[in-house]
């Protein structure tokens, strides 16, 4: 009898063994039989003494395919490593050198390992980077990575049913998943929804529709406990829910792959699916912020896992739940109670048992007494007609949503919302993620349809309710989805490692995709966990409003000064009112109507949203007050007091009074603002100008911000306060760690005839320098198109290119460096030593693979076809375009726009992509302004590496004229209408906006 796990001896006859030696005929050979399948370590062993039999040819090929083939491929892998972390520091003697060593070492253990019969199979993977044509330290612990878990997975112990190990490693999996996202928490109030959660739950208020009873029940939970301020401990749920989903998915992965016979994948699987939805972008910010789509997962985890493991009762209860969370669940819930009767078919029978679920799943709608309760007790937030029956229905229903459902459903609509789900899903997952995903889909599809139609069907009916959904923020709508897919994730893995070795390759390979993309997001909500930019703007205003104000808010920036007024006391004098849509009325049309009501009441009036055309026809002077304006009715005569005083006159014109500066150090990336004072000194004959630049050491400006102003309105000796926001360069001037820029100042004027006027001061200069900045890199490594690792000796690396075609004839090249401190100077080359640009040269050698040092030139990559590379302030990068059909349309026809941007950084403003198409010399023109992917992944969204594609779609008019046409694009704030600058000198003064490209309206 053989006990599972332990080594057992057979001996066996002499008739059984082939034995050379006849001295000894009844020699016995020694079998060890490792009991745990596939394991890594079966072997045999001779008999001290015994001669090994003569091997055949087959025998010989055996042992150089699984003992020195892949031997020789790690020493030369180990020898190839180190010589690249020389970076040429022994020269060009090192590598081969190394490479011997490796040779030999590796020849030592393939001998090793072909004596003791083990198999090194996985080590071939290793030879991926030894072949590798440039040094990549990716692709090198990428391979590595691969091969080692390969390896591991041939001798995991199989889990063939529950036990206590296995309930400890996801005890732990949920204990890993906690401690990350508690160190990734937000640490304090939020914007928009989180906000108003945060207000509700401390003071069991009633949020929006449909009031979240059974969350502002928890939510009051977790606002008791002793640490951090109540902000913070709702941040803390969305942790706790997000860390149970992940420990449910993989729970329920384990039993799919113990039921279909994949029990020695399982570990590998349900590690998997843990990876591929905690890294997952909305997830983990989900996971770290006060939200109610954290718990809508965790119900979903948890019915699959009821369905999964056969818990029909704990199924009925968790939909239950789920369902009187948010209404959105039940779509997937159809899917559940169909995969519940097609798996428990007697249950149709069965009239008692059903009583018995449904009564589960009803019983968690008391909770919905909640609010009808606190609507008679005038809670927070709470409608006015709550406690009614009319009420607490038109609450509980959303019914003020009611038209958005199923809104893009519409066959003329639905074709261009299908690609957003495409997009949705790149943005949270990577491709070998979303490959695995549809493994997994088939694989259950051929053992089990019914969990087939459980995760896939139920996934694929989610994602459509939510993409038809006229709502923003789609990513979020699609959390069960992201559950489900993530199974199906576990499933692929599972399947893969209990497979041949290149199979087992690929499930290591899809965990590594796995650990890739919570890499890539780590550092983000790393640097979110420490940002206080909500609590930085709202407390600003609350602060510096004067007594008795009226902020009109949009919902962004309301509630986190809810907030600070109701649980923190703050500034309750100040009244902060939402202004919201009404009906078919435009915004902007809403917002000065609004105003204008306002200023009729004789209160000081703060607005945090600007419209130029309707806010620019009003009587009234706007004033920059943190974030927001001060609306003033009458002009201001008196000077601010804290202001650093200048007293600088233009030709008599017009009068610096003084400055105030946000800081004198700032980032690469980052934003420098300056707040003006100065005031008319005479009766202004025109608009006049000013522009503020950041000028880099040899003095073309690196950055500007001008401000046309309607001086002709304004009287002589009124003060007014201008706002000036300049972003820094990612592309640092030469200078050590520490960089400063100049930040100067001009006023001008332009001239009838084209072109502008500088006004001058007194001695005759015509730019004024008010103060010296230093910058320091970000925390953000360059992205690029082209990655590369080339470090030339003496410090300085070049980790990519990029280019940008909009120009014809003058195409831009971009090169990222790091640790770049020198200054060398660069000499675009080609290999003939002509001056070009697809070859740089420093000056010094370069390391390349291998760490072989070479001189000369580095050839650059080549550009990819239409390419662009367009910096856009500190957040966002243009990298290109598409269209459908390419080239043009005819009159009458339509044509998608899609530009395609990456994040440089988290982004923690709400930008709206502006395209226009203008047709043959400006006879036509159309616009389109939309949140990107149609409204489906605002900026607010994105952490860095996020890529969106944005379409936007043009109808041409019929009578449009054949010729060309041409797409413009800007990006402006959604709430101030301030673009995002062009950090390309040269691009910005062209135009404010970029050109995407050239299309034909064809005959």
């Amino acid at each position: 009898m053989f006990l599972p796990g332990y080594p057992c001896i057979l001996l066996l006859s002499s008739s059984s063994v082939s034995s050379t030696n006849s001295e000894h005929p009844a020699v016995y050979a020694i079998r060890e039989v490792d009991q745990w399948p596939n394991s890594a370590y079966n072997h045999t062993r001779p008999y001290p003494g015994m001669k090994r039999s003569t091997g055949n040819r087959a025998s010989i090929v055996s042992s150089l395919l699984s003992a020195y083939g892949p031997a020789l491929a790690l020493g030369l892998y180990v020898a190839r490593v180190l010589a690249e972390a020389l970076r040429g520091a022994w020269g060009n003697a090192a590598p081969p050198i190394l490479a011997l060593l490796g040779m030999a070492g590796g020849g030592l253990v393939g001998h090793l390992a072909a004596r003791r019969g083990l198999a090194l199979i996985p080590a071939w993977v290793l030879l991926i980077y030894v072949l590798w044509p440039r040094l990549d330290p990716a692709v090198a612990v990428g391979s590595g990575f691969v091969a080692a878990v390969t390896a591991l997975a041939r001798g995991f112990p199989a889990v063939s049913r529950p036990s206590s190990t296995v309930r400890l490693s996801e005890v732990a999996l949920f204990l890993i998943a906690l401690v990350i996202y508690v160190g990734t928490l937000a640490p304090d109030v939020l914007p928009a929804d989180s906000g108003e959660f945060q207000l509700a739950a401390p003071l069991l208020g009633v949020p929006h529709p449909p009031g979240y009873p059974l969350y502002m029940l928890l939510g009051r939970l977790f606002t008791l406990l002793p640490i951090g301020n109540p902000a913070y401990r709702l941040n803390l749920l969305s942790a706790v829910s997000g860390a149970l989903t992940l420990a449910l998915v993989a729970a329920s992965v384990r039993h799919i792959c113990v039921g279909a016979g994949r029990a020695q994948g399982a570990f590998y699987g349900a590690v998997a699916a843990a990876l591929a939805l905690g890294a997952a972008t909305t997830f983990w910010a989900q996971s770290t912020t006060a939200n109610v789509r954290s718990l809508t997962g965790l119900f979903t985890a948890l019915c699959l896992y009821a369905l999964v493991t056969r818990r029909w009762g704990l199924f009925a209860l968790s939909l239950g739940l789920g369902l009187t969370h948010h209404a959105s669940l039940a779509f997937f819930g159809l899917v559940f109670v169909l995969t519940l009767l097609l798996t428990e078919r007697g249950l149709w029978r069965q009239p008692r048992r059903w009583a018995r679920l449904i009564g589960l799943a009803a019983l968690p709608a008391l909770v919905f007494l909640y609010l009808p309760l606190r609507g008679a007790q005038e809670a927070p937030l709470a409608p006015p007609d709550l406690a009614t029956w009319q009420g607490f229905w038109a609450h509980v229903l959303a019914r003020g949503f009611a038209g958005d459902m199923f809104a893009f459903a519409r066959p003329d609509l639905l074709a261009g919302r299908l690609p957003v789900l495409g997009n949705i899903l790149t943005f949270e997952f990577n491709l070998p993620l979303l490959l695995a995903m549809t493994l997994g889909a088939v694989l259950l599809l051929l053992h089990d349809w019914r969990l087939a139609l459980l995760l896939a069907g139920g996934a694929a009916l989610h994602s459509f309710v939510a993409i038809t959904y006229r709502a923003p923020q789609t990513v979020e709508y699609m959390f069960p989805a992201y559950v489900a897919l993530a199974v199906l994730v576990g499933v692929a893995v599972a399947w893969l490692m209990q497979a041949e070795t290149v199979f087992r390759a690929m499930g290591a390979a899809v965990l590594l995709a796995g650990l890739a993309l919570g890499g890539r997001n780590l550092p983000s909500y790393r640097w979110l966990a420490g940002d206080h930019d909500t609590r930085r703007v709202a407390q600003t205003l609350l602060q510096q409003a004067p007594a008795n104000a009226l902020i009109l808010s949009n919902w962004h920036w309301a509630t986190p000064m809810w907030y600070l007024q109701e649980i923190e006391g703050q500034r309750r004098d100040v009244e902060v009112r939402y202004v919201f849509p009404e009906g078919a009325e435009p915004i902007a049309q809403t917002w000065a109507r609004r105003l204008d009501e306002a200023m009729a009441t004789g209160r000081p009036v703060i607005v945090t949203q600007f419209y130029a055309a309707e806010f620019g026809a009003k009587p009234y002077r706007f004033e920059p007050l943190g974030e927001a304006l001060l609306v003033r009715s009458r002009p201001r005569l008196d000077v601010p007091t804290d202001l650093t005083p200048l007293h600088l006159d233009f030709e008599s014109k017009i009068r610096l009074l003084g400055y105030w500066l946000s800081a004198d150090q700032a980032e690469a990336g980052g934003q420098v603002v300056l707040t003006l004072a100065w005031q008319p000194l005479t009766e202004p004959d025109r608009d006049y100008s000013v522009f503020v630049h950041l000028i880099g050491p040899e003095g073309p400006p690196l950055a500007q911000d001008d401000h046309t102003l309607p001086t002709s309105r304004y009287q002589p000796g009124e003060v007014i306060l201008d706002r000036y926001a300049l972003t820094v360069p990612w592309a640092l001037p030469a200078g050590g760690p520490q960089r400063s820029l100049r930040l100067a100042l001009g006023v001008y004027t332009a001239r009838p005839e084209g072109g502008t006027t500088r006004l001058t001061l007194p001695d005759g200069r015509d730019m004024i320098v008010l103060s010296t900045i230093g910058v320091k890199p970000g925390p953000w490594p360059p992205l690029t198109r082209h990655p590369l690792t080339v470090p030339f000796v003496g410090g300085d690396t070049l980790v990519g290119v990029d280019y940008d075609s909009g120009r014809p004839g003058a195409a831009r090249t971009y090169l990222h460096w790091v640790e770049r401190g020198s200054g060398a100077s660069l000499t675009l080359v080609d290999e003939s030593g002509a001056v070009l640009q697809d070859g740089i040269n420093v000056g010094r050698p370069w390391v390349g693979a291998w760490g072989i040092l070479h001189q000369g030139a580095f050839r650059l990559p080549a550009p990819l076809p239409g390419e662009r590379y367009v910096p856009l302030g500190g957040d966002l990068v243009l990298t290109g375009y598409s269209s459908q059909p390419q080239g043009g349309a005819r009159p009458g026809g339509t044509l998608v726009i899609a530009p395609a941007f990456w994040a440089r950084r988290p982004v923690l403003r709400d930008w709206v992509v502006s395209v226009s198409l203008i047709g043959l010399v400006g006879s036509w023109q159309a616009q389109d302004d939309s949140v990107p992917a149609l409204g489906a992944v605002p900026t607010l969204k994105w952490v860095w590496g996020a890529m969106v594609h944005d379409p936007h779609l043009f109808h041409i008019p019929a009578d449009a004229a054949p010729g060309p046409m041409t797409a413009r694009l800007i990006v402006y704030d959604a709430f101030t209408q301030a673009p995002l600058p062009l950090l390309d000198p040269q691009l910005a003064r062209l135009s404010p906006a970029v050109t995407l490209g050239m299309w034909e309206v064809r005959p």
